[in-house]
């Protein structure tokens, strides 16, 4: 009996910690040919987000796939309120929603979504980005500095983000509203985490113009009306050509958020949603993210995109905003920058 037992430590034991060593999301590919042939059967995908580059990726999805993919674009308040509205009255449309990490947070802890299982591309992720089971980042929104080149010679551009205290930039800086998500807000959350309050007591001092409306930033610094935007977003970099214009990278790097893919709780298509949430991190889909200017959460970069840009792609990452802190940071916002 205690040969048997040795025997049985020999031979099953080594076995059984090799199968827990086994990562939780592996897969064989007979199990995932299962869900891309029902996917196929499915024979439809519905996507619920907002930008160019989530639209790009269901057209290029439906591309490769011969899936039809619906891709219904809303504002984020208005894409999280149709998914409660849809859950509430029993009757979902969207498989998959995309949106920013704040909002994608919210919504996971509001039980809008399901755990996605076993993705063959997962493991194309590289660090920082990180995916729970639930919220698969896709793409992430860098943000650095931009100013106007008739304004800004290069040697007196800021060369960190302590820069902005100095006192020449009083005044003279552009900056997306810090007291509510948004731009804003990943300056403000990721500086008073890496610099603390005093600084950024020390910048809302140099009197910077608080804006609510991002889009119009890049066209008030060409213009002269300030030599300088804070929270200039790397998936604007097209609408730079042949303006005055230079994107600053300070020298910890760019700040970011990323935006999240998730799949809805009671979607109608849900192997169809497996199929594009892992076809979000293949070559293909990130090829497509990086062909428009967005940051890869692949380390994937399209050959095609101009030399200049590459510099921003391959930036290196200095913090992210966390959406589990928003309230807290909005509020702290609020105390040094004053009411809205």
């Amino acid at each position: 009996m205690n040969a048997c037992r040795r025997l049985w430590r020999i031979a099953v034991f080594p076995m059984l910690c090799a199968l827990a060593a086994v990562p939780a999301h592996a897969q064989s590919p007979a199990d995932w040919a299962a869900v891309v042939a029902a996917a196929k059967q499915e024979g439809k995908l519905t996507v619920y987000g907002s930008g160019i580059v989530t639209k790009a990726l269901t057209e290029r999805f439906q591309a490769v796939t011969g899936i039809p993919t619906q891709f219904l674009e809303g504002r984020t308040t208005e894409v999280r309120e149709r998914i409660r509205t849809e859950q509430s009255s029993g009757r979902v449309n969207a498989d998959v929603a995309c949106n920013g990490a704040v909002t994608t947070t919210n919504m996971m802890n509001e039980g809008r979504f399901v755990e996605h299982g076993a993705l063959p591309a997962l493991g194309n992720l590289k660090a920082p980005f990180k995916d729970n089971g639930i919220l698969l980042p896709y793409t992430a929104n860098a943000l650095a500095l931009l100013v106007n080149s008739r304004l800004v010679k290069p040697e007196d551009e800021p060369k960190s983000w302590r820069d902005l205290t100095d006192p020449k930039w009083k005044g003279k800086m552009l900056l997306d509203e810090p007291r509510v998500g948004g731009v804003g807000y990943v300056f403000f959350a990721v500086t008073y985490e890496k610099l603390g309050r005093a600084y950024q007591e020390a910048f809302a001092a140099q009197k910077p113009t608080i804006m609510a409306d991002p889009a119009l930033a890049n066209r008030r610094i060409a213009l002269g009306e300030f030599p300088l935007y804070v929270g200039f977003s790397f998936q604007d970099w097209k609408g730079l050509k042949g303006l005055p214009l230079r994107v600053v990278i300070p020298q910890e790097g760019a700040l970011y958020s990323t935006l999240n893919a998730a799949i809805v709780k009671g979607a109608p298509h849900p192997n169809a949603a497996r199929l594009f949430l892992n076809f979000l991190l293949e070559a293909d889909g990130q090829l497509t993210i990086s062909g428009l200017g967005s940051r890869s959460t692949t380390d994937t970069v399209s050959p095609d995109t101009p030399s200049d840009i590459m510099a921003l792609l391959q930036a290196p990452l200095w913090g992210a905003s966390k959406p589990e802190e928003q309230t807290m940071m909005n509020k702290l916002a609020v105390e040094i920058y004053g009411s809205r």
